[in-house]
């Protein structure tokens, strides 16, 4: 049955379950779990533009249901699930998302940002135009338990009850319960000492932002997300090396294979510093450092002035760059630990060269 706006007319959800038409769309308690539903139910209905703002709609199912531009902000939709729904330019910002379902749904231009993530699930959606934000957001963590087992001192609320904020609402209560449904919901955090699985619930959230951005095309987002996935994932590890040697070798030097940029600044970075070493290893004795077509070993000092030495810094950066870049040595010759550090830095050359290509290559071949 489909229920146009002008006989539904809801501007919130005690209106629609007041409306004797949608109330007749809600399952029997006894078909709750055969839907996989733990709130009201609404099929084929029209809704569009209806207001769901800072409302508890936590276990609702909308199935087929034309929910175009309708305001779902800082609304409780835990548990809640969207399929085959039309949610064109729906304001979902601030909303609670927990363990929320959209499948099979046209997200055009719906708005997420600081929305709730975690544990929420996309499959085969449009998100054309569709904002997530740049941040994500969990809140307190959610565990659904059988109304019976309950802490009773908590009260069952209507559904589609009033509250202010998502966070605000999470502070007042410990436990959150619909009347007339089966599903409770108990709210709890973390134990201290284990923050560690807040960042691995973000690093999840955006393993899903990427992979749907890349369903739908969007290379350049699902970029951006599975970096911040590799780098919620880091921040869930424990101090120790292998937290410092995923930062240096996998964040520092490649950005973890599509930040090229972050390659190039350290290929330039490290020119610099090797030809600061080649400037200063004289002072270790007259046999160490560069040896220039003239003879004489580079480096800078009052007595020599400032031409010769800016000169002999020129030097020094064109061997730093012809080393890193693999290209021979021409006429300047490495002595004594000039040696050594030569070595390092064509070392060094070419890891960061292999990495700047795996870099580029990764980056066209869309991760």
């Amino acid at each position: 049955m489909v229920m146009t706006e002008s006989q539904l007319k809801p501007s919130n959800p005690h209106e629609i379950l007041e409306n004797d038409a949608s109330r007749a769309l809600l399952v029997d308690s006894h078909d709750i779990e055969k839907t996989i539903s733990l709130g009201p139910v609404y099929k084929n209905v029209v809704l569009d533009k209806t207001v769901f703002s800072s409302r508890i709609l936590v276990g609702a199912r909308f199935e087929g249901c034309s929910l175009r531009d309708c305001d779902f902000s800082r609304a409780d939709l835990s548990y809640a699930r969207f399929i085959d729904c039309d949610l064109y330019r729906s304001n979902l910002t601030g909303a609670m998302l927990y363990a929320c379902w959209f499948s099979n749904c046209d997200l055009t231009k719906a708005e997420f940002s600081n929305s709730y993530m975690s544990g929420f699930r996309l499959s085969n959606v449009d998100i054309t135009h569709t904002s997530f934000g740049n941040s994500v957001q969990l809140g307190k963590n959610r565990k659904s338990v059988a109304i019976s087992d309950r802490n009773e001192t908590t009260p069952l609320l209507p559904f589609g009850s009033k509250i202010e904020t998502i966070s605000q609402f999470e502070e007042s209560t410990s436990g959150i319960g619909v009347e007339g449904f089966h599903l409770w919901v108990e709210l709890t955090v973390d134990p201290q000492g284990e923050e560690w699985r807040q960042w691995r619930r973000r690093s999840e959230v955006c393993k899903i932002l990427k992979r749907v951005h890349l369903e739908n095309g969007y290379f350049e987002e699902a970029t951006n997300y599975y970096y911040l996935e590799r780098l919620y994932k880091r921040f869930a590890m424990p101090w120790g090396w292998r937290r410092f040697a995923d930062w240096f070798f996998g964040d520092l030097l490649w950005g973890y294979g599509v930040g090229w940029h972050k390659a190039v600044m350290v290929l330039l970075v490290s020119i610099l510093f090797f030809s600061c070493i080649y400037l200063a290893l004289p002072a270790l004795g007259s046999g160490n450092g560069l040896m220039l077509p003239s003879g004489e070993v580079a480096k800078i000092s009052h007595s020599l002035g400032l031409k010769k030495s800016s000169a002999n810094a020129g030097y020094t950066l064109l061997f730093s760059i012809l080393t890193a870049s693999l290209t021979g040595f021409q006429d300047i010759i490495p002595i004594g630990w000039g040696k050594l550090i030569v070595t390092i830095q064509v070392v060094f050359g070419i890891l960061m060269i292999s990495l700047l290509v795996a870099s580029f290559a990764k980056r066209i071949a869309n991760i």
